[in-house]
């Protein structure tokens, strides 16, 4: 839930960029950031700001539609946890619905240029998984849990998309006395046709589905136990490895060795699959064994590997459309030992700032940087 504190310390700096954009398409990058209860839209080269007429309270969220063409509220009342949600569409300044789409939802995607909507909602007992058409305005139920009740509650706790955009991943789960058991849901996008997929043991399962690069299959270890409790015996099951289809859950067991660890689990470029068992080797040597090792000549020595490591995107700085212009973020304390928070646009090398911001919130986790509109247009300076 988001607490916004106002006093923010706006700057304006007014710079000229000549821009080569063709007729018809936005004239700039730009960025969203809220302003206590007001959202304003900043252009990326002039740092002009336009405000966008919505009433908002502390506690509503906003974030952009994937393709820019919407803003997706959730508002927030005193009596609910879980929030409603509309769209606003900021071109044409306007609400998708006079009334919110839903209540209660506690997450939402939207998906195949901004024109499907996919959320989930909760009675507190139960939750459902529903398909909104934009075009429309029709609403169907995809799924729901039905044996939850006040106490014990059945509900859907995530919703993420495959890598390539054809599944939909809910994680379900059943509330007991003594904790909870979860399932995968996987449901294709196009007929929403689904399959569940259960561990031996869904008892605090977790799962992690490896795609195949055409999402047909999934590599996913299964265990046997998840959760060690005082009266659960400690055992070394580290689960095996399973092919599963994802269209109609044929499963094959790939290995049988719950003992031994299979790690780095992948597909190749030809669409094989790709695993390391992490093997054990207990050895017992006497004293006198010990001491009479022979010593290994330098080059003898097999060195160590370095793993594949992937690279970090930097939180501090992001780009825009335009590569040359991008918002970044720094932090300090002031004299009163109190954090600082700024939050600059334009080009970072050379320096050439149009807009600044400064505020005693984190501009990007308290929801107050909204962040640069997602946009197919990549604009250069000439």
């Amino acid at each position: 839930m988001l607490f916004v504190r106002f006093g923010i310390l706006l700057i304006l700096l007014s710079s000229f960029l000549h821009v080569v954009v063709t007729q018809g398409e936005p004239s700039a990058p730009q960025f969203l950031l809220r302003q206590g209860n007001d959202l304003i839209l900043i252009d990326g080269y002039t740092g002009e700001t336009i405000n966008i007429p919505v009433d908002l309270s502390e506690q509503d969220r906003i974030e952009w539609s994937p393709d820019g063409t919407y803003l997706i509220i959730e508002t927030y009342t005193e009596d609910t946890f879980h929030p409603c949600i509309n769209l606003y569409d900021v071109d044409m300044s306007e609400w998708l619905s006079s009334e919110p789409i839903a209540c209660a939802v506690k997450n939402a995607l939207l998906y195949e240029n901004d024109t499907q909507l996919v959320y989930i909602t909760t009675d507190y007992a139960n939750d459902a998984l529903w398909h909104f058409d934009l075009n429309s305005g029709l609403t169907e139920k995809l799924y729901e849990t039905t044996t939850g009740d006040e106490i014990y509650n059945d509900g859907i706790s995530n919703l993420e998309w495959s890598p390539y955009g054809n599944y939909l991943i809910l994680r379900l789960f059943e509330s007991s006395m003594s904790g909870g058991h979860s399932s995968l849901l996987v449901m294709n996008i196009d007929t929403y046709d689904y399959i569940i997929l259960q561990a031996p043991n869904t008892y605090y399962a977790t799962y992690a589905p490896v795609w195949s690069l055409d999402e047909e299959w999934i590599l996913l270890v299964l265990k046997e136990l998840y959760f060690i409790s005082f009266d659960t015996p400690i055992d070394n099951h580290k689960g095996d490895l399973y092919l599963i289809n994802t269209q109609n859950g044929e499963q094959h067991r790939l290995t049988y060795t719950p003992s031994i660890e299979e790690k780095n689990i992948h597909w190749t470029e030809n669409g094989e699959i790709a695993f390391t068992e992490v093997l054990t080797n207990d050895i017992l040597l006497t004293l006198d064994e010990a001491q009479s090792i022979e010593t290994v000549s330098a080059d003898e020595i097999i060195p160590s590997e370095i793993e594949e490591s992937f690279p970090v995107e930097k939180q501090w700085i992001s780009y825009s459309a335009d590569p040359a212009i991008s918002a970044w973020y720094s932090n300090w304390i002031d004299d009163n030992n109190n954090p600082v928070y700024l939050l600059t646009i334009g080009t970072y090398i050379p320096e050439n700032i149009v807009f600044t911001v400064s505020s005693s919130e984190q501009l990007q986790t308290d929801n107050i940087a909204i962040g640069w509109r997602p946009t197919d247009y990549i604009y250069l300076q000439e």
